[in-house]
């Protein structure tokens, strides 16, 4: 009896109402650096890009669904949310994927900008954005004058930093320096912008089509456009009595507005004060003023920061408005940078990591310590361990050895830089120096667990009875 086969759904088929001009090659997710976890917003980001007009297809339990696209523009159709929509493009299982096909213009059109944005902030850690952001690394970030960033939706945190931007056009290194930068939502927004070519210099940006484009598209208001102008050239009893004042200064005061100024005013004032006393602002020859500098930027943020939460800023109304010195918090050291760096090692943060390791030996370049981590991270993110035969060796990880090498050779006596170099070492096929290594971290911790499990496993397969089998018992069948 022969059993028929179950009706599988059409991926391009339409429903009913919409016209398919026929099967067309797809627009592959996989063409895209990084897509193959994050396929999503890069291929939105594509359609929107060619203006392509069909239907995004996928699946969801056993049926096809079919999201209109006009011009690379989602369109909602009736009875459907934006929500809905969205929950099903990053949520739902398997690929998708795209036909042409004649769309008619029905609907409201989703805010596609918005969606890339989210998409692409998920995907800021991962190799692909790590590389386009070092491309701009020395290079001055000068958004583009034709284009409106209204329509990406940005958070509050990426706003201010594009104000930053926008009035002083730094460097990414010298923006993620910034006491009020976080160095995260820096890298992310660097990689929206880039991926979007919103920045000077890069090829036709991605814009959504006229007719879906907001009325201001042209040129945005700067918030303190007028006061970015040539910064006076500051001399050093000014800077020095500008530092003394602080101490003694209001957070009000600090910023230079009133107590019952909004928020748009605060951050204006703030984009100003910032603009003025930025340390690369300084004139030739006066380097030794730039920690001063740096602490006045500083202050500058602490004060923004408690006029931007209005739980500080009524705490500090009953206070009695009291100095920024009671208000200031403590800087980190490098060996604080360094621990920051080994919990979020430990929490597989690698991206943290990486930022805290650079901010320690910034602080102390001979910080043996971030040194010793910084070779291991590196280790870490090379990937898998090279596969060897008995006797072969590999020179993977020879540029962290010799990282470590250094750090042993100014401290012999550093237990956790040793165990690093044990463990490239077994990985790079040195097994006997490896477990040279081994003993002598032993040696200077008794109660190194993992150090100590080593050099048992190896005792234990020199004696060639590590991965012996046993004999499985036999079961005699009873008639």
């Amino acid at each position: 009896m022969t059993s028929r086969k179950k009706h599988q759904p059409d991926p391009g088929r339409a429903r009913p109402g919409t016209h398919v001009s026929g099967l067309q090659p797809k627009v592959e997710p996989q063409e895209a650096p990084g897509a193959s976890r994050h396929p999503r917003p890069l291929l939105l980001l594509r359609l929107l890009d060619e203006r392509r007009t069909g239907l995004l297809v996928g699946r969801e339990d056993d049926k096809y669904i079919h999201l209109p696209v006009l011009r690379g523009v989602p369109m909602i159709t009736p009875g459907a949310t934006v929500s809905q929509w969205r929950r099903w493009l990053y949520h739902q299982d398997g690929p998708l994927g795209f036909r042409n096909a004649e769309v008619e213009a029905k609907g409201t059109p989703a805010p596609v900008l918005a969606w890339i944005a989210n998409g692409l902030r998920t995907a800021a850690l991962q190799s692909h954005a790590k590389r386009v952001v070092a491309a701009r690394k020395d290079a001055r970030l000068r958004l583009r004058s034709d284009v409106s960033l209204r329509p990406l939706q940005l958070r509050a945190a990426e706003r201010l930093i594009v104000e930053i931007i926008k009035s002083e056009a730094p460097t990414f290194a010298s923006l993620i320096s910034q006491p009020t930068v976080d160095p995260l939502v820096a890298r992310s927004l660097v990689f929206i912008l880039s991926a979007l070519r919103y920045f000077e210099g890069d090829s036709k940006p991605v814009l959504l089509p006229p007719q879906h484009a907001p009325r201001a598209q042209a040129v945005e208001p700067v918030v303190g456009q007028k006061q970015a102008l040539a910064a006076p050239s500051w001399g050093r009893t000014q800077i020095q009595t500008r530092h003394r004042e602080l101490s003694r200064q209001t957070p009000f005061e600090v910023l230079g507005v009133a107590a019952d100024a909004n928020g748009r005013t605060v951050q204006a004032a703030y984009m100003k004060q910032l603009y003025l006393w930025h340390p690369d602002r300084l004139a030739p020859g006066q380097e030794d003023m730039r920690p001063l500098m740096a602490d006045i930027c500083e202050q500058l943020g602490q004060a923004f920061a408690v006029l931007s939460d209005p739980h500080q800023r009524r705490r500090l109304a009953k206070q009695g408005l009291a100095p920024m010195v009671a208000a200031r918090r403590p800087t980190f050291s490098g060996e604080q940078w360094a621990d920051k760096a080994e919990v979020f090692m430990r929490q597989g943060a690698f991206s943290k990591a990486e930022i805290a390791i650079e901010k320690a030996l910034e602080l102390d370049p001979d910080l043996l310590r971030a040194l010793a981590l910084q070779a291991w991270l590196q280790a870490e993110q090379l990937g898998g361990h090279p596969l060897l035969r008995p006797g072969e060796t590999s020179d993977k990880y020879d540029r962290q050895l010799r990282q470590l090498d250094r750090v042993l050779v100014r401290d012999p006596r550093y237990e956790k830089a040793r165990y690093y170099r044990a463990q490239l070492r077994k990985r790079s096929g040195r097994i006997e120096e490896a477990m040279e290594d081994f003993r002598a971290v032993v040696r200077l911790n008794p109660r190194n667990i993992g150090a100590e499990r080593e050099l048992r496993l190896h005792e234990m397969r020199k004696r060639g009875g590590f991965f012996k089998r046993r004999s499985r018992p036999t079961m005699r069948s009873e008639d």
